[in-house]
């Protein structure tokens, strides 16, 4: 069933240079104009399916989050139709509807009077929002006196506690603390697991293709693509708005994320056990990853993901997906990944290792570690990016 529809939509602003210049065209006798017009959104047609996890990318600017805004009803459509079949809770501005003066607890009931919610109902998922919120006794404090944190805490708790029909999820996982983020991950998977439709908006890739199996890209208000190959139209996006890199040297990006797991290094060994970056095509050997566990943790995984010159995602392992369980006790520790055959034909490919929590959505390490190996062939052996192993015979 079709739960969400638009058609023909557009959302177009005037755009002025001067402030005076909107006076002068409201008092214009001629009916000069005195504005550009800027098209957010231009000529969208979008169909959302009931139960879809549908995952919005684009570049800031985009028209991801004014799209968003015209399903919630928050942004009027200048051109085009929009219909909604269901109740909305959209994670965008997170508590807009907040009275200030009231505490958390009367704006838990302000909330659920503006989605249509009877007391008796918001009474009932009252502690269920106080306990998750987890913001101690604040909640009997007036908002105005709340750090931002517990603000966005306290929202957050309040819009996905209400059992939406459609969640609207725009970079949620900036919320709160990494326990915090984990807890409204586990959320937002319970939703999903009900068969609530959820449009979810992040520029953090990982997220869309763990939760996502609809992906959209939209560019200067425009949808480029539209489709269920997350992995493929992930990969045409990334190669749009990250240059290729010139400088190989080893980076490292920081990443907002806690302080339980520290990568120390990642490098190659080859079957010597001699550090290099320059391998031979089929030839074995080793990623070695020295990493610290520096507080208590339940569980995490590791990863190494591979990109080619031209930053197709060609190859992405972990322990997880390999069942392989690593040392997650206190203190330092090192973790091998040996290719028994590295196939993939002569190039130079930028290698990441990184260390995730078990939902495999929010990094637990300090750093993402990353380096440039160069594979290299003393002649040609075949077109594209692997050299796959076979072998030519006669019939007759």
């Amino acid at each position: 069933m079709d739960i969400i529809k638009i058609k023909d939509a557009s959302k177009v602003y005037r755009l002025y240079e001067k402030p005076i210049d909107r006076i002068k065209e409201a008092f214009s006798i001629s009916g000069k104009n005195y504005h550009r017009n800027h098209y957010a959104l231009k000529n969208i047609n979008l169909t959302i399916k009931s139960g879809e996890i549908t995952g919005f990318v684009g570049k800031n600017g985009a028209g991801k989050s004014t799209l968003l805004k015209i399903i919630t009803g928050v942004t009027e459509l200048t051109e085009g139709t929009v219909s909604v079949d269901g109740r909305i809770t959209a994670l965008l501005e997170l508590g807009t509807a907040f009275n200030p003066e009231y505490t958390g607890i009367q704006n838990i009931f302000l909330y659920g009077t503006m989605m249509g919610l009877s007391r008796t109902t918001m009474e009932s998922k009252l502690q269920e929002i106080i306990d998750f919120a987890d913001i101690g006794e604040f909640i009997h404090n007036q908002v105005k006196t709340y750090s931002s944190g517990m603000f966005s805490r306290l929202a957050f708790a309040v819009a996905i506690n209400v059992e939406p029909d459609i969640l609207i999820a725009d970079e949620i996982l900036s919320v709160g603390d990494t326990a915090f983020q984990n807890k409204c991950i586990q959320k937002m998977k319970s939703l999903m697991e009900m068969g609530k439709t959820v449009l979810f908006v992040s520029h953090d890739l990982h997220s869309i293709k763990y939760f996502c199996d609809r992906i959209i890209w939209l560019d200067n208000g425009s949808i480029i693509e539209d489709g269920y190959d997350i992995v493929g139209i992930l990969d045409r996006y990334e190669r749009n708005i990250l240059p290729n890199r010139s400088n190989r040297k080893t980076e490292v990006m920081q990443s907002s994320v806690s302080d339980l797991v520290k990568i120390h290094n990642t490098y190659f060994v080859n079957r010597e056990g001699e550090k290099v970056s320059r391998f031979t095509v089929g030839e074995q050997f080793d990623i070695i990853i020295e990493y610290e566990i520096l507080g208590e943790i339940d569980d995490c995984f590791f990863g190494i993901g591979m990109k080619n010159s031209q930053t197709v995602y060609v190859n992405g392992l972990n322990t997880k997906l390999d069942g392989f369980k690593p040392d997650i006790t206190l203190g330092k520790h090192v973790l091998k990944l040996s290719y028994s055959g590295f196939n993939l034909y002569k190039d130079i490919y930028t290698v990441w290792s990184v260390c995730y929590n078990p939902s495999g959505t929010v990094v637990l390490s300090d750093y993402i570690m990353k380096d440039a190996i160069e594979i290299v062939s003393d002649r040609e052996l075949c077109e594209g990016i692997t050299n796959i192993e076979h072998r030519w015979s006669k019939i007759k």
